[in-house]
């Protein structure tokens, strides 16, 4: 239908996790198989992991977070405020 012209110069510049190419290795691409053809034990296994490491990233965001950069936004000095006075 429709196909975008992209020049190899554009996608250097990306993020790897954006990546048009995979970059699984020949030894994990033979263990990686669709959710599909999964067991319902592995594929549980898969979410719980996948879960475990989302509240991971999430607490290092929380870790990392210098809450004194955005101590001077207008913003949230307004939302701030809002929720003073809720409580």
């Amino acid at each position: 239908c429709c196909e975008v012209d992209i020049e190899e110069s554009s996608l250097s510049s990306l993020p790897p996790q954006w990546s048009a190419t995979p970059s699984i290795s020949g030894a994990e691409s033979s263990s990686v198989k669709p959710a599909w053809c999964q067991s319902e034990a592995a594929n549980e296994s898969a979410e719980a992991m996948a879960e475990i490491n989302d509240e991971a990233d999430l607490l290092d965001f929380v870790h990392d977070l210098d809450f004194d950069q955005y101590d001077q936004d207008l913003e949230l000095q307004a939302l701030m405020g809002q929720v003073k006075e809720r409580i």
